[in-house]
């Protein structure tokens, strides 16, 4: 019974979802400091952070990076456009 036990806690400690074996840190402002971050955390480790530059260099920037559980690296996108700061 005490080795089941010991099992049971081994796969717990070392499974998935476990932020002591999967979660990385989360990326950094790619372009310095920006305008504005928000967070979004989901369920099973979903994770979003979005960093906002408005009219950097002339140019309003979003850049994205989403993960879809605790041990997925994270996936970065870019929005860019120049609509709004002329």
């Amino acid at each position: 019974m005490k080795k089941l036990i010991l099992l049971l806690m081994m796969v717990a400690l070392f499974s998935c979802e476990s932020p002591i074996t999967c979660d990385e840190p989360d990326p950094k402002a790619p372009y310095g400091v920006p305008d504005e971050t928000s967070v979004y955390s989901g369920g099973y480790g979903y994770k979003a952070i979005t960093y906002t530059y408005y009219c950097k260099g002339g140019q309003y920037i979003a850049v994205t990076y989403s993960r879809s559980d605790a041990c997925t690296p994270y996936e970065k996108s870019e929005f860019v456009t120049s609509g709004i700061c002329k």
